[in-house]
């Protein structure tokens, strides 16, 4: 009987392009940082999860708070929202591998999903 073997392959690499992804965790590490949680929903990515810092605190004009206007947030300064409610959101994201890990470059929602609204 010929023996079932199964191979253990690292995930591509990511390319420099948006990629959906699902929030699954978002935390406060510090007072000048949040630590967001993605899982890559696209077929080759399946499965991988990556954490990046963003700063804070959130400018009008800065990558933190384009995450959670992705996620369907109006946001504009002086409000206050819960940055939790972004958790099981889908949008696109950008992202460049560093010696560290990994650096969220930019993020987008994504195209036609209304439905991010309302979740």
């Amino acid at each position: 009987m010929r023996k079932w073997l199964l191979k253990i392959t690292d995930y591509p690499c990511l390319d420099g392009k948006y990629y959906t992804s699902r929030i699954i965790a978002i935390d406060k590490i510090k007072k000048n940082c949040i630590q967001v949680e993605f899982q890559i929903l696209e077929y080759q990515q399946t499965g991988r999860q990556i954490k990046v810092f963003l700063p804070l605190p959130i400018r009008p004009q800065g990558l933190s708070i384009s995450l959670f206007k992705s996620c369907g947030f109006d946001l504009k300064t002086d409000d206050h929202f819960c940055p939790k409610d972004a958790i099981g959101k889908e949008i696109m994201c950008k992202f460049k591998q560093t010696t560290n890990g990994f650096e969220a470059v930019s993020f987008k929602p994504v195209p036609n999903k209304e439905t991010n609204r309302e979740q």
